[in-house]
């Protein structure tokens, strides 16, 4: 699985580093982009932009290097992304969830039990649902979105069973916060708490909430198998993440059609996947 996520990474993210570099071919000093994330480094997505900034650099003979600041060291997401919007950094890996309250309608990706498997989010997220959504982050905030990436189902962290949804009353559990997972868990008659990523591992630990949900990804890399005793497969809820660029800086940087990074990027995905069946 994860070779196979590897190459799909590869297939999304070398076109769009072909891209950024072909802009820079007559630019003789260095740029530095500040790149920003809430995620820390043992999680899949700090591998994979990690590999973007490296293929940037080296396909731009080092006219452009990208600084990376994971585990949340500029702050937390809505920290960065207003940073983002004034330029204080150029470019972010975040998840639509930390995106709701700029673009509301971003919110539709996270509706519960919506998708059946990875490949019914790729339809939604590299088509019509797609290109929308990244046309409304465009027009609300100024910043374009790169490429939706994969990431993970949600499932749940607890101290305690839960073999029912009546098990699920009064569990104080951490959610990002954005209405539709607060929504989603107070219906189950849980009690929802939302606190920074950063702090839930803590959060579990002194027992300030008794349970998280996240992808296995986000868990693992955060340790939550340290300090939960269960991990109870739901799937209730699919989290996309995406990279973005402000869209002035982008602009500066290639000198081509602002569609042009995401044309390329999707047939990238689709020669890398063809590869891996």
């Amino acid at each position: 699985m994860k070779k196979i996520f590897g190459l799909v990474m590869i297939g999304i993210l070398l076109p769009t580093a072909l891209v950024l570099a072909e802009g820079q071919q007559e630019v003789a000093e260095q740029v530095t982009i500040k790149l920003g994330s809430g995620a820390n480094e043992k999680n899949i997505q700090y591998e994979a932009t990690k590999y973007f900034a490296d293929l940037v650099r080296e396909r731009t003979n080092g006219q452009i290097d990208i600084q990376l600041f994971f585990s949340g060291q500029l702050g937390t997401a809505a920290d960065m992304i207003d940073s983002l919007q004034v330029g204080g950094i150029q470019m972010m890996q975040s998840f639509p969830p930390n995106w709701t309250s700029y673009v509301p309608e971003i919110g539709v990706l996270n509706l519960p039990f919506q998708f059946s498997d990875f490949d019914h989010v790729r339809r939604a997220t590299d088509g019509k649902v797609g290109e929308e959504l990244a046309t409304l982050v465009r027009e609300q905030t100024g910043v374009v979105v790169l490429q939706w990436w994969p990431h993970g189902f949600r499932n749940m962290y607890t101290k305690r069973l839960i073999e029912n949804a009546a098990d699920m009353k009064g569990l104080k559990i951490r959610v990002p916060p954005a209405d539709v997972f607060v929504r989603t868990f107070k219906l189950l008659e849980a009690s929802p708490v939302s606190i920074p990523w950063s702090e839930v591992y803590t959060g579990l630990q002194t027992g300030m909430v008794e349970a998280a949900e996240a992808d296995l990804s986000g868990a693992l890399a955060s340790g939550f198998h340290e300090v939960t005793d269960y991990v109870i497969k739901t799937g209730h809820i699919y989290t996309a993440s995406f990279l973005v660029i402000k869209e002035d800086f982008l602009q500066q940087s290639h000198r081509r059609s602002e569609e042009g990074p995401s044309r390329s990027s999707r047939r990238g995905r689709g020669v890398a996947v063809q590869e891996c069946s």
